[in-house]
């Protein structure tokens, strides 16, 4: 299973300081550095002058209503919410969920439970930089697994998000077939199949003949994607 980065950062909002203390021994030790606060307008301040990126927020706070920390967390667009709550109804679940929040864990939870939550979310944090990859006239998220050229969605296989992704990430590279099959598919000696997915993935991103082309033949040389 992949380890969070060490460079994510849980603030641990929780009034019960000793449960706190446990919770967040639990994240370092899967390599997270983490803050803790007590209150909710300790929480507030701390995500807006030190960004986490991720709250795990109790809903029991003594001075603010942790639904309306979440909501107040959430619009600020940065950290991901974990909720922690002692009540056990579908409704606040289903309230905090849509507010924003990426999951709940129900008290008294176990620790590794509560762990594997936190990394689900910290999975999902990649800064959009490394997430979306714009070369020219596309857009691909790899969280996602789509592809938008000139705001259009286009419907990629995976073999072929791949190969556009691989030429994206190196606009203006030329790659012959066979530098191509030993960097996407090692496994597979037929040079012929780099143009059939070529082919395919040309029919689907270039649908107006009237643009520049996105992937241009260098004829005997192989492939570049044009910015």
């Amino acid at each position: 299973m992949m380890e969070p980065r060490t460079d994510f950062s849980v603030l641990i909002v929780e009034d019960d300081e000793r449960l706190a203390w446990t919770v967040a021994e639990t994240l370092r030790d899967a390599h997270c550095e983490v803050r803790l606060a007590t209150t909710g307008a300790d929480a507030l301040h701390e995500v807006r002058e030190s960004p986490p990126s991720l709250v795990l927020l109790d809903l029991g706070l003594p001075d603010i209503d942790g639904m309306s920390v979440c909501r107040e967390v959430v619009a600020l667009r940065g950290p991901r919410v974990v909720v922690m709550t002692g009540r056990d109804d579908a409704d606040t679940a289903e309230k905090a969920l849509e507010l924003g929040a990426d999951d709940y864990v129900r008290k008294p939870f176990f620790l590794n439970e509560l762990r594997a939550r936190v990394r689900a979310a910290l999975r999902r944090c990649q800064p959009e930089g490394q997430d979306v990859l714009r070369a020219g006239r596309l857009e691909i998220d790899a969280n996602r697994c789509t592809v938008t050229v000139d705001d259009r969605v286009v419907q990629l296989s995976g073999t072929e998000l791949r190969l556009l992704t691989f030429l994206a990430a190196h606009p203006g590279w030329l790659f012959s077939k066979e530098r191509l099959l030993e960097a996407l598919w090692p496994e597979d000696r037929a040079a012929h199949a780099v143009q059939v997915h070529i082919s395919n993935v040309r029919r689907k991103i270039e649908t107006d003949p009237s643009e520049p082309k996105i992937i241009v033949t260098v004829k005997g040389l192989g492939y570049k994607l044009v910015v």
